[in-house]
Protein backbone atom coordinates (compact mmCIF):
# COMPACT_ATOMS: atom_id res chain seq x y z
CA UNK A 1 0.00 0.00 0.00
CA UNK A 2 1.46 3.41 -0.67
CA UNK A 3 2.04 5.83 1.88
CA UNK A 4 0.18 8.33 0.46
CA UNK A 5 -3.09 5.62 1.21
CA UNK A 6 -2.23 4.95 4.72
CA UNK A 7 -4.98 7.64 6.24
CA UNK A 8 -7.62 5.61 4.55
CA UNK A 9 -7.12 3.18 7.15
CA UNK A 10 -9.23 5.36 9.53
CA UNK A 11 -12.49 5.54 7.64
CA UNK A 12 -12.33 1.70 6.42
CA UNK A 13 -11.79 0.63 10.55
CA UNK A 14 -14.71 2.53 11.25
CA UNK A 15 -17.14 1.96 8.76
CA UNK A 16 -16.25 -1.81 9.21
CA UNK A 17 -16.17 -1.75 12.86
CA UNK A 18 -19.04 0.37 14.18
CA UNK A 19 -21.89 -3.14 13.27
CA UNK A 20 -19.15 -5.05 14.77
CA UNK A 21 -19.62 -2.83 18.14
CA UNK A 22 -23.27 -2.28 17.88
CA UNK A 23 -23.91 -5.74 17.29
CA UNK A 24 -21.30 -7.60 19.04
CA UNK A 25 -18.80 -5.95 21.78
CA UNK A 26 -21.81 -4.01 23.28
CA UNK A 27 -24.18 -6.65 23.85
CA UNK A 28 -21.44 -9.19 24.80
CA UNK A 29 -20.18 -6.10 27.49
CA UNK A 30 -23.31 -6.12 29.08
CA UNK A 31 -23.94 -9.90 29.12
CA UNK A 32 -20.87 -10.18 31.11
CA UNK A 33 -22.40 -7.29 33.34
CA UNK A 34 -20.38 -4.33 31.96
CA UNK A 35 -22.90 -2.27 30.68
CA UNK A 36 -21.17 0.62 28.08
CA UNK A 37 -22.85 3.66 29.35
CA UNK A 38 -22.24 6.93 27.52
CA UNK A 39 -19.67 8.16 29.57
CA UNK A 40 -17.70 5.00 29.69
CA UNK A 41 -17.43 5.29 26.24
CA UNK A 42 -16.52 8.37 25.47
CA UNK A 43 -13.33 7.83 28.08
CA UNK A 44 -12.67 4.69 26.58
CA UNK A 45 -12.10 6.64 23.23
CA UNK A 46 -10.00 9.20 25.01
CA UNK A 47 -7.60 6.28 25.99
CA UNK A 48 -7.83 5.01 22.60
CA UNK A 49 -6.81 8.14 21.23
CA UNK A 50 -4.05 8.84 23.45
CA UNK A 51 -2.83 5.61 22.56
CA UNK A 52 -3.19 6.32 19.39
CA UNK A 53 -0.78 9.19 19.75
CA UNK A 54 1.73 7.54 22.28
CA UNK A 55 1.85 4.64 19.20
CA UNK A 56 2.41 7.36 17.00
CA UNK A 57 5.25 9.19 18.99
CA UNK A 58 7.15 6.17 19.39
CA UNK A 59 7.22 4.91 16.16
CA UNK A 60 8.49 8.27 14.85
CA UNK A 61 11.11 8.05 17.68
CA UNK A 62 11.93 4.85 15.79
CA UNK A 63 12.16 6.48 12.40
CA UNK A 64 14.50 8.93 13.59
CA UNK A 65 16.77 6.58 15.13
CA UNK A 66 16.97 3.69 12.43
CA UNK A 67 19.17 3.79 9.67
CA UNK A 68 20.27 3.97 7.19
CA UNK A 69 19.02 7.69 7.32
CA UNK A 70 19.78 8.50 10.95
CA UNK A 71 19.55 12.12 11.23
CA UNK A 72 17.69 12.39 8.09
CA UNK A 73 16.13 9.78 6.42
CA UNK A 74 16.35 11.36 2.68
CA UNK A 75 20.50 11.10 3.30
CA UNK A 76 21.34 8.14 2.70
CA UNK A 77 18.77 6.01 1.03
CA UNK A 78 15.43 5.29 2.42
CA UNK A 79 14.49 4.02 6.03
CA UNK A 80 14.05 0.31 7.25
CA UNK A 81 10.86 0.80 8.85
CA UNK A 82 7.38 -0.80 6.48
CA UNK A 83 4.92 2.56 6.45
CA UNK A 84 2.01 -0.43 7.44
CA UNK A 85 4.24 -0.06 10.63
CA UNK A 86 1.55 2.81 10.91
CA UNK A 87 -1.90 0.79 10.52
CA UNK A 88 -1.93 0.33 14.50
CA UNK A 89 -1.99 3.94 15.28
CA UNK A 90 -4.47 4.99 12.51
CA UNK A 91 -6.77 1.45 13.78
CA UNK A 92 -6.52 2.73 17.23
CA UNK A 93 -7.71 6.47 16.26
CA UNK A 94 -10.39 5.03 14.04
CA UNK A 95 -11.78 3.07 17.39
CA UNK A 96 -11.23 6.11 19.87
CA UNK A 97 -14.00 7.64 17.10
CA UNK A 98 -16.32 5.08 17.45
CA UNK A 99 -16.41 5.35 20.94
CA UNK A 100 -16.07 8.78 21.55
CA UNK A 101 -17.05 10.43 18.57
CA UNK A 102 -20.42 8.68 17.53
CA UNK A 103 -21.40 7.86 21.12
CA UNK A 104 -21.19 12.12 21.76
CA UNK A 105 -23.50 12.61 18.54
CA UNK A 106 -25.71 9.99 19.78
CA UNK A 107 -25.45 11.28 23.43
CA UNK A 108 -26.76 14.84 22.63
CA UNK A 109 -29.25 14.15 19.57
CA UNK A 110 -31.33 11.31 22.06
CA UNK A 111 -31.13 13.85 25.16
CA UNK A 112 -31.95 17.10 23.05
CA UNK A 113 -35.84 17.93 22.32
CA UNK A 114 -37.06 17.53 19.09
CA UNK A 115 -36.44 21.24 18.14
CA UNK A 116 -33.13 21.27 18.83
CA UNK A 117 -31.92 18.12 17.37
CA UNK A 118 -30.07 19.51 14.44
CA UNK A 119 -28.94 22.00 16.23
CA UNK A 120 -27.01 19.54 18.67
CA UNK A 121 -25.74 17.72 15.67
CA UNK A 122 -24.00 21.06 14.38
CA UNK A 123 -22.88 22.01 17.91
CA UNK A 124 -19.11 19.96 17.51
CA UNK A 125 -18.69 21.35 14.10
CA UNK A 126 -17.37 24.44 14.53
CA UNK A 127 -14.97 22.43 16.31
CA UNK A 128 -13.63 20.25 13.75
CA UNK A 129 -13.69 23.58 11.25
CA UNK A 130 -11.22 25.49 13.53
CA UNK A 131 -9.24 22.59 13.86
CA UNK A 132 -8.70 21.72 10.47
CA UNK A 133 -8.27 25.39 9.89
CA UNK A 134 -5.64 25.58 12.35
CA UNK A 135 -4.05 22.19 10.56
CA UNK A 136 -3.83 23.87 7.46
CA UNK A 137 -2.14 27.55 8.89
CA UNK A 138 0.58 25.55 11.02
CA UNK A 139 1.29 23.12 8.24
CA UNK A 140 3.95 25.85 6.55
CA UNK A 141 5.20 26.19 9.88
CA UNK A 142 6.13 22.55 11.04
CA UNK A 143 9.25 20.79 10.08
CA UNK A 144 11.26 17.21 10.91
CA UNK A 145 13.20 17.74 13.86
CA UNK A 146 15.82 15.79 12.53
CA UNK A 147 16.46 18.49 9.55
CA UNK A 148 15.64 22.01 11.99
CA UNK A 149 18.50 24.19 12.69
CA UNK A 150 19.70 24.03 16.46
CA UNK A 151 21.59 27.65 15.68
Amino acid sequence: MPNDQMQNIDPVVIIIFIPIMDKFFYPFMRKIGFPMYPITRITTGFVLAALSMAFAAILQHEIYIRGPGYEDPSDNGPNNIHVAVQTPGYMLIGLSEIFASITGLEYAFTKAPASMKSFMYRTPQPHRDFHQANRFTACPCSSSPARSDPS
